[in-house]
């Protein structure tokens, strides 16, 4: 029975540490996916990519493009500071002085749900946001005062809820950033080998 327990056990750290690692690397792809997508839109990087943080935390990987928008990577927005209650440290903070702040996180999760096609056809699945992480999010946007926060995941559905109650589907980064600036939460699907130059 023991060596049946300890079987068991190293299956599922193994298995947990796989999923740990796969979702890392899904983190990173974002990052340079978001560097890549901002930089079509925002105009080329350039500067220092270790400023000091103004919210007084260890210094964050900072992206500085043409236009005055910065994406950093993993910052610590302390308690009191860069976050009203508790410190927190999203994947990604995206900001600037007209637009305001924008919160991303990478998660490497998805619910199934039926696709959409007529009752005698079949359909895949659609990988849909999960309920978790939608609402993790929205503790994002509230403790960091963003203007808008969403998941970045390996899904299919791309949809926004504004703060106005409506649903908005297709927005993506660069609806997020344009003019009107919208406010609220939603999810965009990010996967590799879709529609980018990226390989994961």
């Amino acid at each position: 029975h023991t060596r049946c327990l300890n079987d068991w056990s190293s299956d599922v750290c193994s298995s947990d540490l796989a999923n740990r690692i796969v979702a890392t690397l899904y983190e990173w792809w974002c990052l340079f996916k978001l560097v890549e997508e901002l930089g079509e839109i925002c105009g080329p990087p350039a500067g220092e990519p270790w400023p000091p943080t103004e919210e007084g935390g260890p210094p964050a990987l900072q992206v500085r493009f043409s236009d005055g928008t910065v994406l950093r990577y993993q910052p610590s927005c302390l308690g009191g500071r860069g976050s009203y209650s508790l410190t927190m440290r999203p994947d990604f903070l995206v900001e600037h002085p007209r637009r305001g702040r924008v919160c991303l996180d990478a998660k490497f999760s998805f619910r199934l749900a039926p696709g959409e096609l007529g009752p005698d056809e079949e359909a895949d699945p659609e990988r849909h946001p999960t309920h978790r992480d939608l609402m993790t999010i929205h503790a994002y946007r509230d403790a960091l005062r963003c203007r808008a926060a969403v998941i970045l995941y390996p899904g299919d559905r791309q949809l926004f809820f504004g703060v106005d109650g409506g649903l908005r589907e297709g927005l993506g980064i660069a609806g997020l950033l344009g003019e009107p600036a919208p406010e609220g939460v939603g999810a965009i699907p990010y996967r590799p080998g879709l529609d980018s130059t990226l390989t994961p």
